[in-house]
Formats: C-alpha cells, sequence, structure tokens
C-alpha cells in the first residue's frame, strides 16, 4: 500500500489514512505469521475497515499523478522546439 501513496500528492488526508492501513496490514501479517487466532478475524476487520478508503482513493483518482487520462493527456502534448 505504501507504494501507492506517492500517487496522491496534493491529497495529504488520504496519503495519512493510506499508510494507517499499511501499518495495519503489517501488523495482522505478522500474526498470521505467528500463528495467532485471532488474525483471520483482524484481517477480516481490516478488509471492512478499508472499503471506505479505497472508495476515497477511487473518488480521489484525477488527482493522481498515475491517472491513465491524466497521463495520457500530459504525453500527448508537442514539446517546445528546442532553442539550442
Amino acid at each position: 500500500l505504501f507504494l501507492i501513496d506517492e500517487r496522491y500528492a496534493a491529497q495529504p488526508r488520504q496519503i495519512a489514512r493510506l499508510r494507517a492501513a499499511d501499518a495495519d496490514l503489517a501488523a495482522l501479517q505478522t500474526q498470521v505469521r505467528d500463528g495467532r487466532p485471532d488474525a483471520a478475524r483482524g484481517l477480516a476487520r481490516w478488509r471492512a475497515a478499508s472499503a471506505d478508503l479505497e472508495a476515497a482513493l477511487g473518488a480521489g483518482r484525477g488527482a493522481s499523478l498515475f491517472d491513465p487520462r491524466a497521463l495520457r493527456r500530459a504525453t500527448n502534448r508537442r514539446l517546445p522546439p528546442k532553442t539550442s
């Protein structure tokens, strides 16, 4: 999750939520590796809680630095002529 937070440079609140979700998931992965019996319930809670974040990030997709439409617009422009 941490790798995609850079896409949302203009959305500090979403970045903070994404980083918190990433840290929570990392802790849950440790619980799974350690064989903790409550890990499955924790993962289910994490997935349910992440639905709101997923929706918020999806709604802000256009602000992403990697939004396909934004990239297409940016790469579809002619470069200015060389001056030297």
